[in-house]
């Protein structure tokens, strides 16, 4: 999805798209907000996340209109938040990582049923890529590394939410 308001181009590349019924949300590839809007043909809303400097969501996930989870790299500021989260669908604001992923992306996240959400994270730092898996139980609040680490042939980009298993 591109748009292109008055005043120019807002968003460039692939950038990440999640509805739920009439309302979609887009995670921005660069200038770190989300888009909402409340059905097709309503205006887009822009939510600026607040970190400053150069950021790329790659990746947003809203289950019911109102719980959602949302990703992305940060080069500058360093320690920037890499995951936000929504308890509303319209206020995001930054998820706690146990353990710092400086110089990680998120690449990819998934709200599970309830309160679980998974998302895949790699390190961008140099050419030795390494990917794992953050897991929140709360919602999106608060994620921890998985203890499986990927190799750098088993580069991890996507996710997916297999709708026949309990």
């Amino acid at each position: 999805v591109i748009l292109e308001p008055s005043g120019g181009p807002v968003l460039a590349g692939s950038n990440a798209f999640s509805t739920v019924g009439a309302a979609g949300w887009i995670a921005e590839t660069y200038d770190a907000s989300i888009l909402r809007s409340a059905a097709p043909g309503e205006p887009w809303v822009r939510y600026p996340l607040g970190i400053g400097g150069f950021s790329a969501l790659r990746a947003i996930d809203v289950r019911d209109g109102q719980h959602g989870v949302a990703g992305g790299s940060a080069a500058v500021p360093a320690r920037a938040p890499l995951l936000f989260v929504t308890v509303d669908g319209a206020t995001w604001q930054p998820a706690a990582i146990a353990d710092t992923l400086d110089g990680w992306a998120v690449l990819d996240v998934l709200r599970l049923r309830g309160d679980g959400a998974v998302a895949v994270a790699t390190d961008i730092t140099n050419g030795d890529v390494e990917a794992t898996i953050l897991r929140s139980n709360d919602g999106g609040l608060s994620w921890h590394r998985e203890a499986t680490f990927f190799e750098r042939d088993w580069d991890i980009h996507d996710l997916a939410r297999n709708t026949e298993r309990p």
